[in-house]
């Protein structure tokens, strides 16, 4: 049964389901039962890596919107 659930949460985590919904179909009651569950693994980790350093590619070459707060409100 153990294994079972080790499998699920692996899937639900890599396939990006939010934890509280994970936790739900998975039956856990508690974040630090389910971590127990969720085994990171080097490729996962390598995996996160990756993933981060496209956002910060696309977020640098992406130009920024700048928004000035006067603290005026206009009539």
């Amino acid at each position: 049964m153990h294994d079972l659930w080790r499998t699920a949460v692996r899937t639900l985590e890599r396939a990006g389901v939010p934890r509280s919904v994970a936790m739900k179909l998975t039956g856990h009651k508690s974040d630090s039962i389910y971590r127990r569950y969720a085994i990171v693994s080097e490729s996962d980790l390598a995996d996160g890596v990756k993933k981060l350093e496209t956002l910060l590619k696309s977020d640098l070459s992406e130009p920024r919107k700048v928004v000035y707060m006067t603290g005026r409100r206009s009539s």
